[in-house]
C-alpha cells in the first residue's frame, strides 16, 4: 500500500511496478481461500507462507490482514491498464471485504484472529481499527474504478457505527477528536490564527464545552473573539464542505481558558470548526511547545450510565505536511481532506476543501448564574444582542 501510495504522489513507473511485482508474485504465496456470505462470494488469504510441508499452518486466518490485502489490491487494482488484470485485482478486493463482513457478522468485533484460525476463541482485541480503517480506503478505490460497493458500503457503515459507538462506552476518550492546527508566520507583531476541528462519535453526547490556553508567546486585546461552526459534509449538490450553523462569539479571554459553551446539539458523524486569532509576542521556533492544548467536554447520557467525558489534542499546534510531496501543506481548508491525502490521494478527493463563507456578526458571550456544570463551573453563554463591532 505505501509503495503504490508513493506511486500517486510522485508518478514513478518504478513504485507501480515494484508494488504490483510484489503483490502478484507474493500474494499466491499466502494461501487462497472461498467461501460465501448472505449470497456474496468472500476470499480469505493466511497469516504465513502457506503449506503444511514447510511447517507452517493454512488456517491462520487474521482479520487485519485481509483488510490490509485487500486495501492493496483495490489500490494496484484502480491503477492497473489490463481489463483482465484489472477485474481480477478488484474482485480479490471486493471478496477479501466481504470476508470481513462476515467476521464482524460472526464475531461481534474485528478480533485479531479469524473464523477459521484455531486461537479464535481467545477473542484478542489487536488491530481492529487497521480492518476498519483499510476497509474504507479499499472501497474508495473500487468505486473509482467503477464497482458497485452499495452493499458493502452498508454493511461498513453499520459496522463502523457499531464499533465506534461501543468504542465510545468503552473509552471515553472516543466519543471526541480533536485535532488543532495554525496559519499565519510565527514572527513577533504577525496574526496567527488558531482552528480546532472536533469530530463527535457518539450519539450520546449533550452540553459540549470547548476550551484553550493562550500561551504565553502570544497575547490579545482583554476580548477575544472565538468562531464556532458546524461543517456539513460534501454531498450530491456540494462536493466541498461547507459552513452550517455558525456563531461568533465575543468574550473576556479569560473565558477561552475556562470553557465556552458551544451553541448546537451534536451527534455522532458532526463536525465542528472553532477558530480564534492571537498576535505573536515573539518570533516562535517550535509551535508545539508555545501552542495551548484545546479541550472539549461533555456530559453522556448512555443508557447504562450518566458521565463526563473529555477529550484533548494529542498533538499540540502544528501545520501538518505531507511526506514526499512537500508543496501539499495543510490548512483550515484544506485539514478535512487529510485523510484522503494519505489513504487515497486521487486529485477529485485531495481537492475537497472547506468552503468558507462570511462571519456572522458577534454576540457577547457571558457568565451567569444558575447554569448548568462539568467539572468545574461552567455556565451557559449569555447572548446579547447582535453586534457589528468586534471587541
Amino acid at each position: 500500500g505505501t509503495v503504490i501510495t508513493g506511486y500517486e504522489l510522485t508518478g514513478k513507473e518504478s513504485y507501480f511496478q515494484t508494488a504490483f511485482d510484489f503483490v502478484y508474485n507474493q500474494f499466491p504465496r499466502y494461501g487462497f481461500h472461498k467461501g460465501k456470505y448472505k449470497d456474496h462470494v468472500y476470499y480469505w488469504t493466511e497469516y504465513n507462507p502457506t503449506g503444511l510441508s514447510i511447517g507452517n499452518p493454512v488456517n491462520d486466518a487474521t482479520d487485519n490482514i485481509n483488510a490490509l490485502t485487500a486495501y492493496a489490491a483495490a489500490k494496484i487494482g484502480y491503477h492497473i491498464k489490463d481489463p483482465d488484470l484489472k477485474a481480477r485485482f478488484l474482485e480479490l478486493a471486493r471478496g477479501l471485504l466481504w470476508y470481513l463482513v462476515r467476521e464482524y457478522d460472526y464475531d461481534g468485533w474485528f478480533y485479531y484472529d479469524g473464523a477459521e484460525n484455531p486461537l479464535n476463541p481467545r477473542k484478542a482485541v489487536s488491530h481492529d481499527t487497521v480492518c476498519i480503517r483499510y476497509a474504507f480506503s479499499a472501497m474508495a478505490y473500487l468505486y473509482k474504478a467503477g464497482a458497485d460497493i452499495d452493499e458493502l458500503l452498508e454493511s461498513f457503515e453499520r459496522i463502523d457505527a457499531d464499533m465506534s459507538q461501543r468504542t465510545a462506552q468503552l473509552k471515553p476518550m472516543a466519543d471526541l477528536r480533536v485535532y488543532k492546527i495554525y496559519e499565519g508566520d510565527l514572527v513577533q507583531g504577525s496574526k496567527v490564527t488558531f482552528t480546532v476541528f472536533v469530530k463527535v462519535n457518539s450519539d450520546y453526547l449533550s452540553e459540549p464545552v470547548f476550551s484553550d490556553s493562550i500561551a504565553p508567546s502570544f497575547k490579545t486585546g482583554n476580548y477575544i473573539n472565538v468562531r464556532i461552526s458546524k461543517i456539513r459534509i460534501p454531498d450530491q449538490d456540494n462536493p466541498n464542505y461547507t459552513v452550517g450553523e455558525d456563531t461568533v462569539f465575543c468574550m473576556q479571554k479569560k473565558l477561552l481558558n475556562l470553557g465556552v459553551r458551544i451553541p448546537f446539539d451534536v451527534k455522532r458523524g458532526d463536525i465542528l470548526r472553532i477558530s480564534y486569532d492571537v498576535i505573536c509576542k515573539e518570533t516562535i521556533k517550535d509551535i508545539k511547545t508555545n501552542a495551548g492544548i484545546p479541550k472539549v467536554e461533555a456530559k453522556t447520557s448512555y443508557p447504562s450510565l450518566i458521565q463526563t467525558v473529555s477529550a484533548t489534542t494529542t498533538v499540540r499546534g502544528y501545520v501538518f505536511n505531507m511526506a514526499l510531496l512537500e508543496n501539499a501543506k495543510i490548512n483550515s481548508s484544506s485539514f478535512l481532506s487529510l485523510s484522503a491525502r494519505m489513504h487515497f490521494p486521487l486529485p477529485d478527493e485531495t481537492e475537497i476543501v472547506l468552503e468558507d463563507k462570511p462571519k456572522p456578526r458577534c454576540m457577547e458571550y457571558r457568565e451567569r448564574k444558575g447554569g448548568f456544570s462539568i467539572n468545574r463551573n461552567l455556565l451557559k453563554p449569555y447572548i446579547l444582542k447582535q453586534k457589528d463591532r468586534a471587541m
